[in-house]
């Protein structure tokens, strides 16, 4: 977390959807810290037996509270892949979740959904004039050509009170997408997420990189300029993902 300076900013560098806001955000945490109402989760490549120990007993005495997972990490190699294999090592000694606060819901929020296609999003620029409009019908366009690709689904997210909507070219059945297309008052712009490049789409990481230059091809980091050469790495870098 401390490379993204809080926990809201650690949560909207994995958010592809764009569902985080700080409003919404600010005020879940508090409720959840005012109920004491939390699970804390060590990943550990090695576990030693006194870790383990106190682990166990933190877990039995805030039982009513707080639930502590010890997670050993490790990595095998099985055909030229390598592959995580998480063990839990610590017992959980809940005896049942805690239940949910009436009238809320663990799932989408009032006034959030997730659509098929692209719509929604086409509805949202439809008043839209002039450069931003050309950008975003050069965005959807190229969405829509690319969603014929195998193994990709493309989903327009529509945040509270519609205000913020993302389009999501998402490869399956991982339901990850290599960019985000935002929609956010009207200013269409796009994320890329460099964690996805790499585990999908590893051998354009380079042409893309080149191609978004001078932007920094980090986790969620937003490209600056939408040209015809960034989609089409961008184009490419989908169609490996799609095949692997």
């Amino acid at each position: 977390m401390a490379s993204h300076g809080s926990i809201l900013g650690a949560v909207q560098a994995q958010d592809q959807e764009g569902a985080a806001d700080i409003d919404t955000f600010a005020a879940s945490l508090q409720e959840h810290l005012d109920r004491g109402d939390f699970r804390l989760v060590l990943v550990l490549d090695e576990v030693s037996a006194e870790l383990e120990r106190i682990v166990g007993y933190l877990d039995s005495i805030t039982i009513n509270a707080l639930t502590i997972d010890l997670i050993k990490l490790s990595v095998f190699e099985v055909n030229d892949v390598q592959v995580a294999l998480p063990q839990r090592i610590s017992s959980d000694l809940s005896v049942s979740p805690t239940p949910p606060t009436p009238g809320r819901t663990n799932t989408a929020r009032a006034g959030e959904r997730l659509t098929d296609g692209s719509d929604v999003f086409r509805d949202s620029f439809a008043d839209v004039a002039g450069e931003a409009r050309e950008t975003f019908e050069l965005l959807t366009s190229w969405a829509e050509e690319i969603s014929s690709l195998p193994n990709l689904r493309l989903f327009t997210f529509t945040g509270i009170e519609g205000k913020r909507l993302t389009l999501l070219p998402k490869i399956m059945p991982d339901n990850a997408g290599l960019i985000t297309i935002w929609n956010e008052g009207k200013r269409p712009s796009v994320a890329v997420w460099r964690s996805v490049f790499d585990r999908l789409a590893p051998r354009s990481v380079s042409s893309v990189e080149k191609a978004i230059a001078p932007t920094r091809f980090g986790q969620g980091n937003i490209v600056t300029e939408i040209t015809p050469q960034v989609l089409d790495k961008l184009k490419e870098a989908y169609e490996e993902a799609s095949e692997r």
